[in-house]
């Protein structure tokens, strides 16, 4: 019996790049499923395990950069990747892509909006981005070194930010009704 050769991620994209290859469509592509394993590592369920360095510096590609992402979650190399059948990588493409999304909202709705006044005097300056959110929580916690906030899991620094904008809402209420009386 003879075997029937893969085509690998690293073949179909170079096809792909080059028009040289339709199927599958873009629809069959978005329904492949993450898989269990993954270069000979478990594939987590989510991605709420890596580190606010991991976050920064996934955040900090491209959308054309999926395979440098899929190295920062998975811990394999882009030789690694390349080898593997085409739809084991891009069904993990599409688990890293939602989870990228799903934390994107997370932090989202951290946004507690800002007074009139907070507005009026410039607020809006204030956004430092991913830094902001690392110095921020350097600051919170007394630590000195932005490098050890980096080896923290960014799901602890969202909650800690959750937490602090859950009192913030309430200091401003409490604050306006005390205005009121």
């Amino acid at each position: 019996m003879k075997k029937v050769k893969r085509t690998t991620f690293g073949e179909y994209a170079f096809l792909r790049d080059k028009g040289l290859i339709e199927s599958p469509t873009e629809e069959q592509l978005a329904e492949l499923p993450r898989p269990e394993v993954f270069c000979g590592h478990y594939t987590p369920g989510d991605l709420n395990g890596l580190t606010m360095g991991q976050l920064a510096e996934i955040i900090s590609f491209d959308k054309d950069d999926m395979v440098k992402i899929l190295c920062i979650i998975t811990g394999a190399t882009y030789e690694e990747i390349i080898k593997e059948p085409y739809e084991r990588v891009v069904g993990l493409i599409n688990f890293a892509t939602a989870e990228i999304k799903r934390i994107g909202d997370m932090f989202k709705e951290l946004d507690n909006g800002y007074t009139k006044e907070e507005l009026e005097a410039g607020v809006e300056e204030l956004n430092f981005g991913i830094f902001g959110t690392i110095d921020w929580y350097a600051r919170r916690m007394g630590i000195t070194d932005h490098d050890a906030v980096m080896k923290i899991r960014w799901i602890r620094i969202w909650q800690c930010a959750m937490n602090d904008g859950m009192k913030l809402k309430y200091e401003r209420k409490y604050n306006e009704i005390i205005t009121r009386k």
